[in-house]
């Protein structure tokens, strides 16, 4: 369950996590499949975390519960998944293409929206950022 962010820092880089799916991706082979699944897999990853750091406490401050942000977040994640481990198993373009237009690849640009939605938030609706607090005693 995402928590509250307890220290300030910057936003998270994606290259960590991408270098670690890109290497399990060549691990398993090279297969178009395999690096559209696990290049799919860093990018939830980076996009979890920023999301953890822009959109968590806005729906926090809102009144959203934590279990109704953990429950939209459990089913968009199982969502995507489901579609992209289709590439997965079928490993060639030409197999995972043709399930991917039988769909109108929904998911291709469900993923795209949320992703501008995610990123005009934290242009648009900035994250308070507390001021340090200092202690005058004179």
């Amino acid at each position: 369950m995402l928590g509250p962010p307890t220290e300030k820092r910057k936003p998270p880089s994606p290259f960590p996590a991408a270098i670690t799916f890109m290497v399990s991706a060549i691990w398993h082979g090279f297969y178009s499949g395999y690096m559209i699944f696990f290049g799919m897999a860093a990018y939830f990853s980076w996009k979890s975390k920023f999301a953890e750091k822009t959109i968590y406490p806005k729906a926090l401050s809102l009144g959203v519960p934590d279990f109704a942000i953990y429950l939209v977040n459990w089913f968009y994640l199982w969502v995507n998944t489901a579609y992209w481990v289709v590439a997965f198993y079928l490993l060639n373009w030409d197999r995972y293409d043709k399930v991917y237009a039988s769909m109108n690849y929904a998911v291709h640009y469900a993923v795209a929206g949320v992703t501008v939605l995610l990123l005009l938030s934290s242009v648009l609706c900035p994250a308070k950022r507390d001021k340090p607090k200092t202690d005058k005693t004179d």
